[in-house]
């Protein structure tokens, strides 16, 4: 399991299906599985976000739910929090995303959330990457994505895009070449295969977009699985990342 589909955030009582894309439009009642490894019961609050494509967490609240969790327990609370992606994106005046990211924060007085936002590393964080990008043999797929500055480090930063392991149960992975995974800069129409170098000041927001040439001979029914990350040198991990699924469903 990758640290971007967290089986434990649910839509409508279950994990988020990648074959089945979200409706706009359509209401979905967003919950979470928690586990107390603690001894003692505890009130815990999860807060749930949603955000389009970004290396790095730029939330927008949906809603919170407050709700007991046993010790040694792990609990679906019965509460749940309503969101329907069309009415969610026009709150900040954005039209709605084709890719977008669940995150979930699960905090308590006993043991506080640190903060960091950080899925990959920090257990009170929980993100769920929303819908697979379906592409004809041949076709290019654009995905415009933000970068931005984080406080603590030196301000450079690297952006890859690079290709990982497939990790569902059904489809054929396909492979895509490195030359044809680029990233490009949508202001200027520059575009670097593989990774990107940028300085960005803290809270400086650049927006990019991931351009990938899916191959002629990529069968219907295969699948890819591809990372856009955020680096610093200075740092031994990640600053942040965006997973995408890419699905061939045949000639257009």
């Amino acid at each position: 399991m990758v640290f971007y589909e967290c089986p434990s955030i649910l839509l409508d009582d279950s994990p988020y299906d990648p074959s089945s894309p979200l409706d706009p439009d359509a209401t979905v009642k967003l919950s979470v599985k928690v586990k107390n490894r603690g001894d003692l019961d505890c009130l815990v609050t999860a807060r749930f976000y949603c955000s389009s494509p970004a290396t790095t967490w730029m939330p927008k609240v949906v809603g919170s739910i407050t709700f007991t969790v046993k010790a040694g327990a792990t609990i679906k609370p019965e509460k749940a929090v309503e969101f329907t992606p069309a009415t969610h994106f026009a709150k900040f005046g954005l039209p709605t995303p084709d890719h977008f990211c669940f995150f979930v924060e699960a905090t308590t007085s006993l043991d506080p959330a640190s903060g960091t936002y950080q899925a990959k590393y920090d257990r009170h964080y929980g993100q769920q990457n929303v819908s697979s990008h379906q592409v004809a043999p041949g076709q290019q797929l654009v995905i415009p994505f933000d970068t931005s500055g984080l406080p603590g480090n030196d301000g450079h930063y690297l952006i890859s895009l690079r290709q990982i392991e497939w990790q569902h149960g059904e489809g054929e992975p396909f492979s895509i070449p490195s030359d044809s995974l680029r990233i490009t800069d949508p202001t200027t129409g520059d575009g670097h295969v593989g990774s990107i170098p940028l300085t960005l000041q803290w809270g400086e927001i650049k927006a990019f977009q991931a351009v990938i040439d899916v191959p002629d001979n990529a069968q219907p029914g295969s699948v890819a699985r591809l990372l856009i990350e955020q680096s610093n040198p200075e740092l031994e991990k990640p600053v942040g990342a965006v997973g995408v699924n890419v699905v061939v469903i045949g000639q257009e």
